[in-house]
């Protein structure tokens, strides 16, 4: 841009967008898709745009923007899946901002396959990695949990955590399930069905502990209504978990499906079996991808750019020595209301 500062316009022009869509994209604005607000926040980072406000949205830098880290020169955020960074880049974009307030370097690392987790760490500290936030979907074994909290320089997972033995910034899926409880039971629905992720993940296993306790609270939790976890074939396991719960006698009013690809098969598979959502069946997802917003999906928004300020404060934290590992930090997704539910029907509601 001739050396002087990128400006929204200058977003606006390269991606075709409006100025106000990139402003709105770039403030948090709700009513910005997520699809359309990721494309902004990556054209963003990749022209090393300044944000004027914060993501949250409040015209105020958290804490730790502007403040140097002691010790911390360059953090490397290193992604062991290439989809994570389409789905994170919000937190990149906050990171990365706030890098230039503190005077530090961010650089984004995608994990070469087969490359083990402490192996890849150690390659970003041998590269001038000061710090490694790590994205992953993996599950961490204790073994590796434990060579990376013996690594003199800061590790932080993100997304994931292992108990009592890792510094890590997640969800709180737990609270999660119980908030999507509380929602659908204050609608109306008594009937209330999971179809749950591969259980092997410690989001989903806490997610659907979580929506078990907030339905037992509530008195209305059915082992019924909760399907076997889907496999691979999501598509294929999606449909049947539908259909064998609308074969049920009493089938329920209200479905949770793992993420919002499989609240999307589950809406197809009930209007399939001549039935309406939310009219005779409401379903709700979580995680508010480009589906959700183009079908008007209930759904939870992850707060991505949270996840990063939050990865900060930990970070700086620990290099201060204010906490100390193992910690975990947990940020509460927020409920987005679509077209997808509603009360149940007059006959559905006991």
């Amino acid at each position: 841009m001739s050396g002087r500062p990128v400006t929204q316009t200058d977003i606006a022009k390269m991606l075709g967008f409006s100025k106000s869509t990139v402003s709105r994209a770039l403030n948090g604005d709700p009513r910005i898709s997520p699809e359309t607000r990721r494309k902004i926040e990556e054209e963003a980072l990749k022209l090393n745009y300044k944000l004027v406000k914060s993501p949250a949205g409040s015209g105020e830098q958290p804490e730790a923007a502007g403040k140097a880290l002691p010790g911390i020169k360059t953090i490397t955020a290193l992604v062991r899946n290439p989809a994570l960074r389409s789905f994170y880049s919000e937190a990149f974009l906050v990171i990365s901002e706030y890098g230039r307030e503190a005077s530090y370097k961010f650089d984004i690392d995608q994990a070469p396959e087969g490359e083990t987790i402490p192996s890849g760490v150690r390659r970003c500290l041998q590269n001038g990695a000061d710090a490694v936030f790590l994205f992953t979907r993996e599950e961490i074994g204790e073994e590796d949990a434990c060579r990376l909290q013996e690594l003199k320089a800061p590790v932080i997972l993100i997304g994931r955590h292992v108990e009592g033995k890792s510094a890590a910034v997640t969800f709180d899926d737990y609270a999660v399930g119980v908030l999507a409880a509380r929602y659908l039971y204050r609608l109306g629905h008594r009937r209330i069905a999971y179809i749950a992720g591969p259980l092997h993940s410690t989001s989903q296993r806490e997610r659907l502990a979580g929506f078990r306790m907030g339905l037992e609270r509530l008195g209305c939790y059915n082992s019924i209504y909760f399907s076997p976890p889907v496999g691979d074939d999501v598509v294929g396991d999606v449909r049947i978990r539908v259909q064998q719960l609308l074969s049920l006698s009493r089938p329920p009013t209200a479905i949770w499906a793992l993420n919002d690809f499989a609240a999307g098969i589950a809406i197809a598979t009930i209007q399939m079996a001549g039935l309406s959502v939310p009219g005779d069946i409401s379903v709700m997802g979580f995680d508010r991808n480009h589906l959700a917003a183009s079908v008007s999906i209930t759904t939870f928004d992850f707060r991505c750019s949270e996840l990063g300020r939050q990865a900060l404060y930990l970070l700086e934290g620990l290099v201060r020595g204010v906490v100390k590992s193992p910690v975990r930090l947990c940020v509460v997704p927020i409920l987005i209301e679509g077209h997808s539910t509603g009360p149940p029907p007059a006959a559905g509601a006991e």
